[in-house]
């Protein structure tokens, strides 16, 4: 009888464990998604890379993804 109650008892451990770890990762898949955020994705002029927005750099109405880029540009345009 003992044996049983402790074979029960080791099930329903493992049982609330598993349930724990199942909650765990759901709740890291929800806090993912949550910081997963959508860009406007904008293309450099000069290689054609598209990157965020928020993070092009401007020359007049040109937009480039890095200042190397925005200068190249300029020195070719120039020539």
């Amino acid at each position: 009888m003992s044996r049983l109650l402790l074979i029960l008892a080791i099930v329903f451990i493992v049982i609330v464990l598993w349930k724990s770890m199942l909650r765990k990762v759901e709740a890291s898949n929800r806090n993912d998604q949550k910081k997963t955020i959508a860009h406007n994705m904008v293309r450099c002029d000069y290689c054609g890379l598209h990157v965020p927005e928020d993070t092009v750099v401007r020359l007049g109405g040109r937009r480039y993804c890095s200042d190397e880029h925005r200068a190249l540009h300029k020195e070719t345009r120039d020539k």
